[in-house]
């Protein structure tokens, strides 16, 4: 991309995040979760930020926000007297599956790679760790919004690269 194509997507860019954050800030239930959004944005965004990888991404976002879910249960349940020993164990465990899921189970060759996405699951894992489990509508939400920015950016970066090529 040149440099002048690239001072306009800069442009480009900062007026949708501030588009994002003035719609985000006027939305009451979103808007302690604004944030977020700029965990699944940069991972998307880094990956290409193409039409073809939107529905890996918002699917692995998703699922992040899931096995944490599931994380939190487990680790509630206080099998292991040591907190630090019960998280050691159980997130071992759980991000061993998580791994094996999205990156060998469900890899790129299983529906055309819808679940197999693990950067994004982690985003949205540490979306819901940063928030707690009863948080999980709106970190969702708000994780799927900044794939939905992250794919405005791409696709608008397609655009002015052609026009100032």
């Amino acid at each position: 991309m040149s440099k002048k194509a690239l001072t306009y997507w800069s442009i480009d860019i900062g007026v949708l995040v501030g588009i994002y954050c003035l719609i985000a800030v006027h939305t009451p239930y979103l808007q302690k979760y604004m944030w977020i959004a700029f965990i699944s944005l940069p991972i998307y965004f880094c990956a290409g930020a193409s039409l073809p990888q939107f529905g890996r991404h918002a699917v692995g976002s998703i699922a992040g926000v899931l096995w944490g879910l599931l994380t939190f249960a487990a680790l509630g349940l206080g099998i292991i007297a040591d907190a630090g020993l019960n998280m050691l164990v159980f997130l071992s465990i759980i991000v061993t599956i998580v791994c094996l899921v999205h990156m060998v189970i469900l890899d790129d060759k299983v529906m055309n790679g819808l679940f197999s996405g693990a950067t994004a699951v982690f985003g949205g894992f540490a979306a819901i760790f940063s928030q707690g489990m009863g948080e999980w509508l709106g970190v969702s939400i708000t994780l799927l919004v900044g794939v939905a920015l992250g794919l405005l950016m791409g696709l608008s970066g397609g655009a002015i690269a052609k026009k100032f090529p």
